[in-house]
């Protein structure tokens, strides 16, 4: 049974998922990173090979070769906006390698897309940003001898956005929109285009690195409402038996009752909340929860470790009437808060490297 789509799954923390990543956006970007290549090494032999066969415009190409199909994919990429049109830019140095009409380097795109009349107009499609830029100002070699109409508001548009342009001694290079450190990386350009394709959830994931990763995934299938509760079974459409709470008889099983409703939960909340020690009243929800410990006076760090105790909490709960449900074992409920105490610590100590003392933690949990 289903209980969330593979792509909440898919999607990043920041989304309210699971951080799993998409296949096909790291396909994509292990393909696209092809052209980070091409534009970067633009001397080597597999570079000069490619211009051979294709030409030197990195476009699509005719025939069912290699380098057509990378090619189609790339722009099969911006053309479906996953990545922008200006991921790839120049920075103008001395402007030697840069196609004044076909690279991005001022704008979102090129100047041919941008101002496409003028580019029919002119003569010498192919000239650098230094052929254009003759002692100061820009050369115009146009296939008529006057331009009139739009031609000429285009024509004082494109001067007034290249009005600061400034050719140094450096050379051109390219950068990356997409990365801070303006290098083209998979990992980056995978990222991006996960945020674009894949859904987002209602409700952040909080992911704590104190705690193991499949408790982590509990508590976002807990906080989804995805956990296989004998109330979520039924309404989902199977025949149970029965879908009252097997630990103490006396309501539904759904996750209110189990994890907080119970006089069960409610009496392993009230031994946790005297040993911490803090006003903490009892909560209907793990958003209860949340919204107090926000509005709370608690120090940052006793924040963080009361947060992992409920969580430790909720955990051994779920554990607990796993053990019952299916290996119909008589579980000593005293012992529950032990279980707690231990888990608590052993986290902190081994995967947080927080405490290193049994005795002082325990008396003093936050």
């Amino acid at each position: 049974m289903a209980w969330a789509k593979w792509k909440l799954i898919l999607a990043s923390f920041k989304k309210g998922c699971l951080n799993v990543g998409s296949l096909k956006a790291f396909n994509l970007a292990m393909l696209y990173k092809w052209r980070w290549r091409y534009l970067m090494k633009p001397n080597d032999l597999w570079v000069s090979l490619v211009k051979s066969i294709h030409g030197n415009i990195f476009e699509s190409t005719l025939g069912n070769s290699l380098w057509s199909s990378i090619v189609d994919n790339c722009s099969k990429i911006i053309n479906d906006k996953l990545l922008p049109v200006d991921v790839f830019k120049m920075q103008v140095g001395n402007g030697r390698n840069i196609s004044f009409w076909h690279d991005i380097w001022t704008g979102h795109d090129s100047l041919a897309n941008r101002f496409n009349r003028l580019y029919h107009l002119e003569i010498n499609k192919h000239h650098t940003i230094a052929d254009k830029l003759v002692t100061g100002s820009w050369c115009w070699t146009w296939n008529r001898p006057e331009l009139t109409g739009r031609n000429v508001s285009s024509l004082q548009a494109i001067q007034d956005e290249l009005g600061n342009v400034l050719l140094t001694e450096a050379e051109d290079k390219w950068s990356c929109s997409i990365s801070a450190d303006s290098v083209f990386s998979v990992k980056g350009a995978r990222s991006h285009m996960d945020r674009v394709i894949l859904p987002s959830s209602n409700i952040p994931t909080t992911w704590n690195k104190i705690i193991p990763r499949k408790v982590n995934i509990f508590m976002w299938r807990f906080i989804h409402d995805y956990l296989p509760l004998r109330w979520n079974l039924s309404t989902r459409g199977l025949d149970i038996n029965t879908i009252i709470f097997p630990v103490c008889k006396n309501g539904v099983e759904d996750r209110m009752h189990l994890f907080f409703g119970s006089s069960f939960a409610m009496d392993v909340w009230r031994k946790v909340k005297l040993w911490t020690d803090c006003n903490m009243p009892y909560f209907n929800s793990w958003e209860d929860f949340k919204g107090w410990i926000e509005d709370g006076n608690l120090a940052s760090n006793s924040r963080i470790r009361l947060e992992i105790i409920v969580t430790t909490l909720l955990w051994a709960l779920w554990r607990f009437r796993n053990e019952i449900v299916f290996n119909e074992h008589f579980c000593n409920r005293a012992s529950l808060v032990d279980v707690i105490f231990l888990y608590h610590f052993r986290w902190l100590k081994n995967r947080g490297h927080i405490v290193s003392n049994w005795n002082s933690w325990r008396l003093f949990p936050l």
